[in-house]
């Protein structure tokens, strides 16, 4: 037998995120149910309609395309499409002077660069990114990825649905344990649908300028949050006459994938009032030659629209999903008074722990597999259903198999066809009662 060339042992080691895993395995099913999938923030829904009016027109006679050349732009993204993210900031109340932009393959490339700049070494433990867990996956596969450490400081989900925030006092203490390079904070949180207020981005953010760290603010959900006339919580709405110092230290990571449902474009951004930290993310970045060129023209078109107009789209997705997720909130809470589920109160999340009446030994990802690979529940229209979510066991960073609280966790998305969602607390309640008959503990 032939040898075999032989892949490296990172390679070896990496499986599919527990996001994804579900879909993979539903994928596989021989005559499948029908699919109601909330275990993925892939947005279903039109993009902007100045950034459709491109996409339509791409061969058009007002196209730069039209003559069918794509070419590369520059490493830091076209003039346009850096005005549109400053222009949009600028629509939200910002003031945007000294603030430099570069455009990047989506929002988990801006992150790489960023960890690459912010973090120790390859390898090395000096420096990690310190995050709030449960944190978004991302985090930890690109920093497995580009050898960078990443550290966290705990949330807790309480009887009550709030995922408690740490005291200023414990966040500085992990600060002074682990020595990060940045604190990241995800104002409008993935997974917990918590929202940061600026009050409370002042209290952390004010042990980064104590402690000499960088702030970066996944910014990717801005302007989706529900309670109406809560003020929009961002790191660029502090300034040094709010914390004295953290001018010169902020970053955010912006993205055209969620609040402008233009996920496929991959384009995403890395906003900063650093000029070394642009001027060398830019140096990072020329190995990538540049960001997608036709994503950047499509949403490019946001530079051209009015603040009036902007703002009246923010209100019509967030009067889209707040109908939506506060509706899906009872009708969980209805079925299954007894599954803790967290308070929905921004981004397009929110997190169902079935601690409270799953048998011991239960986790979230044989459940979540279970449902892609075997569930199905007929429901009163006579047709076959099943649900994904996403299992919460790989958002909580560093927690091993058996201390980990997201292995009776679920992460709800709300991206789906409404109707299908609408199903969703009635399955997830004769799927989970199907598979704890099924279980041994």
């Amino acid at each position: 037998m032939t040898e075999q060339p032989i892949l490296s042992p990172y390679m070896m080691a990496r499986k599919p995120s527990g996001i994804r895993l579900g879909q993979i395995k539903f994928l596989e099913r021989k005559n499948p149910p029908i699919l109601v999938n909330g275990s993925i923030g892939n947005v279903m829904r039109p993009m902007h309609p100045a950034m459709q009016r491109r996409l339509f027109n791409l061969g058009g006679p007002d196209s730069p395309f039209q003559s069918g050349i794509v070419p590369y732009v520059p490493t830091t993204g076209t003039e346009e499409c850096r005005e549109a993210f400053l222009h949009i900031l600028r629509s939200q109340g910002f003031d945007t002077t000294g603030l430099d932009v570069l455009v990047t393959d989506g929002a988990s490339m801006a992150m790489e660069i960023i960890m690459l700049g912010v973090c120790g070494g390859a390898g090395e433990e000096e420096r990690p990114l310190l995050m709030f867990n449960p944190s978004y996956t991302n985090y930890d596969a690109v920093g497995h990825r580009i050898g960078r450490k990443t550290v966290t400081v705990e949330r807790e989900l309480n009887e009550e649905g709030e995922f408690e925030l740490p005291s200023v006092e414990t966040v500085e203490q992990r600060i002074i344990e682990t020595k990060p390079g940045a604190l990241l904070i995800i104002p409008y949180d993935n997974p917990t649908g918590q929202l940061f207020s600026k009050e409370t981005l002042i209290e952390y953010t004010k042990l980064c300028v104590k402690h000499n760290l960088w702030i970066i603010s996944d910014e990717a959900y801005r302007e989706l949050a529900y309670e109406k006339g809560k003020e929009t919580s961002s790191i660029w709405a502090l300034t040094d006459k709010d914390v004295p110092g953290i001018e010169g230290r902020r970053i955010s990571l912006e993205t055209a994938s969620k609040v402008w449902n233009a996920c496929g474009l991959r384009i995403g951004a890395i906003i900063t009032d650093n000029k070394m930290c642009y001027e060398k993310s830019v140096a990072e970045y020329t190995a990538n030659l540049s960001a997608n060129t036709l994503g950047q023209y499509i949403f490019g078109a946001l530079a051209h629209e009015s603040h009036a107009q902007l703002h009246n789209w923010y209100e019509q997705q967030r009067d889209y999903y707040r109908k939506m997720i506060f509706e899906l909130h009872k009708g969980f809470k209805e079925v299954e008074p007894n599954f803790i589920v967290s308070r929905p109160e921004a981004s397009i999340y929110f997190v169902i722990d079935v601690r409270n009446e799953a048998k011991p030994g239960f986790d979230g990802v044989e459940f979540a597999s279970w449902c892609a690979e075997h569930g199905a529940i007929s429901l009163d229209d006579g047709k076959e259903y099943t649900l994904l979510m996403a299992p919460l066991n790989g958002f909580y960073s560093g927690r091993g198999k058996e201390d980990n609280p997201g292995r009776t966790q679920l992460r709800v998305s709300f991206c789906e066809d409404p109707e299908l969602l609408r199903l969703a607390p009635e399955l997830l309640s004769k799927l989970f009662r199907a598979y704890e008959a099924q279980r041994t503990e």
